[in-house]
């Protein structure tokens, strides 16, 4: 999760749509990022969108504008297309799978899911941010661990284990392999909700044939767990 850096505020109609404008919208630009999650960002990168519940987020600002609604869906790493729409839609509720949105007092500015187990681990939890700033999927450490065994015990039969990458542990040289059959992994969520997740929201490359598991601990950010914007890939997500 991004935490800030120093810079400038100013404002600005920003126009989204013809019908969604945003007078006197805040906006700032950052000269010293104070997170090092803000080194990872390529050179291509212009900026930072902000669409939290904070005061100053766009869908804060604009949300009558927006109807206090908007959707996303990141792209999967094979090319296929994203999207991020602002405004209530039409669903096909039958296709829709939600889970109440919590808030915590703390943190005011995330949004907080009731994450209620991890398969094949289960746990209980007092708070989950969704947050598409972080990669991976960070859990309290016992979960975690508990993961982590049952995924490893499943691997470890047909891949040799490597040296961890940043904050991932679980990693695996896959070598030759062309093919690999890894264990299902979901999140199960408060309201019956379950999202089984693909293998690229299961497993991170890190390059030359070898796979991190695409979750870690939440000793390493902080006391919230974290859904990252690895497991929402391909995943349309309604807020």
């Amino acid at each position: 999760m991004l935490r800030g850096c120093n810079g400038f505020l100013s404002n600005e109609t920003l126009t989204l749509t013809p019908s969604i404008v945003i007078k006197d919208f805040m906006f700032g630009c950052g000269s010293r990022p104070r997170d090092r999650d803000y080194h990872h960002l390529s050179d291509q990168t212009v900026g930072v969108m902000g669409l939290g519940r904070g005061s100053l987020s766009i869908a804060s600002q604009g949300y009558r504008s927006i109807n206090g609604s908007f959707s996303y869906c990141l792209p999967s790493l094979n090319g296929n297309a994203g999207f991020l729409i602002f405004g209530s839609q039409r669903e096909e509720f039958g296709l829709v799978q939600f889970t109440p949105m919590l808030h915590n007092p703390t943190a005011p500015s995330y949004y907080f899911v009731d994450l209620v187990g991890v398969e094949p681990s289960v746990f209980r939890d007092v708070g989950t941010v969704l947050d598409t700033g972080t990669v991976v999927t960070y859990l309290p450490e016992a979960a975690y661990l508990a993961l982590h065994s049952e995924f490893d015990a499943w691997v470890r039969r047909y891949a040799a284990s490597v040296s961890g990458f940043a904050n991932l542990e679980t990693c695996y040289e896959f070598g030759h392999l062309k093919e690999i059959k890894i264990p299902k992994v979901a999140l199960l969520f408060g309201g019956g909700v379950t999202l089984e997740l693909p293998p690229t929201g299961i497993l991170y490359y890190i390059g030359s044939s070898k796979y991190c598991l695409a979750f870690a601990a939440t000793k390493e950010i902080g006391e919230f767990s974290v859904i990252g914007n690895v497991q929402q890939r391909s995943t349309k997500v309604i807020l």
